[in-house]
């Protein structure tokens, strides 16, 4: 006999007739989960020894209350975030709440939040540099000059078609920008 539980998980009794439990000497469930290390699915079975159907009944009971990850798909399933966001002042708050409209400039990190103070400065900064020119990323014949991460290093890039934040006109104005703004672009790297 199989109990379906609402995370997936399953009760069974080892001793079955005609879909009865005849005896409540076993009780096993079988959980999903997955590994920290391959975050591959596996399965689990606890065994659990059952001596009476009160003890079988509470059992159940506890299962049935368990709370499981639900599926999200959307930002709104989430239902509530936490996290920090900047205020009018540039300053840092952390707070909690529902997925309402409002509430969508959580970010899930401090460092995050920080992180996207320096984003916000380094495209003025770039606007600046870079005056009205802006990278056409469908245009394959148009040079773009970028800073991007690599191994958690600043690197610079020449390229056609691989999009990045900090991309530039010219060579001199990128390797200029990193020269005047390194710990600007040090403080983005989170979001970079």
């Amino acid at each position: 006999m199989w109990m379906v539980l609402d995370n997936g998980a399953r009760l069974y009794g080892m001793d079955c007739i005609n879909g009865r439990i005849s005896n409540y000497s076993k009780l096993h469930s079988i959980f999903r989960y997955k590994t920290e290390k391959n975050k591959n699915k596996v399965m689990r079975t606890i065994n659990v020894e059952i001596k009476t159907q009160e003890e079988r009944d509470n059992l159940i009971k506890e299962l049935q209350q368990m709370e499981f990850k639900k599926e999200v798909k959307s930002w709104k399933d989430l239902e509530k975030v936490e996290g920090y966001w900047v205020d009018d002042e540039s300053d840092i708050q952390y707070h909690y709440d529902t997925t309402d409209s409002c509430n969508r400039n959580f970010w899930a990190t401090e460092e995050q939040a920080k992180a996207s103070i320096a984003m916000a400065q380094l495209s003025q900064l770039m606007k600046y540099y870079n005056g009205d020119w802006v990278a056409d990323w469908e245009d394959r014949n148009q040079i773009k000059y970028t800073l991007h991460l690599d191994k958690n290093k600043i690197g610079r890039h020449a390229t056609r078609d691989i999009n990045e934040f900090l991309t530039f006109k010219t060579s001199e104005i990128r390797d200029t920008f990193l020269e005047n703004h390194r710990d600007l672009i040090e403080q983005a790297k989170p979001l970079l």
